[in-house]
């Protein structure tokens, strides 16, 4: 049952997402880290909802001179770069698809970040930026707002520090993602 779970859930993200210059091992995290997301049909209806979407892996990406770990710039691609560790990896693919949610969907129109920075003020950096975003106490990508939009889908999904359990430490964030982007409306 479970071969079968699994070839179900590849042939479900082949048709969803065309992935090219990875490696095996690339494609098999990617892959993981998708299905997590996927299982949600909220989150699903609105990631998929314009079509298949693009994963193109470089070597050396960068993005206003810097090396970054991924970058999105419309709707139907995401860039992320070679050879990132799993961990890395999932983290990226899933933050990533959160700039997708946000260019296919009116949804982020209603991320108050000021508002979830006041309630939950022990996740936002001074900059206000979830703090599990690697440039949360410098600034850059595609500003706080953004970013954060983007972060809080990755963290829905998956934890990381400083915010390793998202659910209780940014209760009033988690509960705006659950209800906006995971749960089908």
């Amino acid at each position: 049952p479970q071969q079968a779970q699994q070839t179900t859930a590849t042939a479900e993200i082949a048709s969803l997402f065309n992935i090219t210059g990875a490696t095996q091992q690339e494609i098999q995290t990617a892959s993981d880290a998708l299905s997590i997301g996927l299982s949600y049909p909220g989150y699903k209806k609105r990631l998929t909802s314009n079509g298949l979407i693009n994963i193109a892996f470089q070597q050396n990406l960068t993005h206003g001179g810097q090396i970054v770990d991924g970058v999105v710039f419309a709707g139907d691609e995401i860039k992320i770069r070679s050879g990132l560790s799993q961990d890395k990896l999932k983290h990226t693919i899933l933050h990533e698809t959160g700039h997708i949610i946000l260019f296919r969907n009116r949804v982020y129109q209603a991320f108050v970040d000021a508002t979830l920075q006041k309630i939950d003020p022990a996740c936002y950096s001074s900059l206000g930026y979830l703090r599990t975003y690697p440039f949360a106490n410098t600034g850059g990508g595609g500003g706080a707002s953004v970013e954060s939009f983007a972060e809080s889908v990755a963290l829905f999904l998956l934890n990381r520090q400083p915010l390793e359990n998202f659910s209780t430490q940014c209760t009033n964030t988690y509960n705006w993602v659950l209800k906006n982007i995971f749960q089908v409306q």
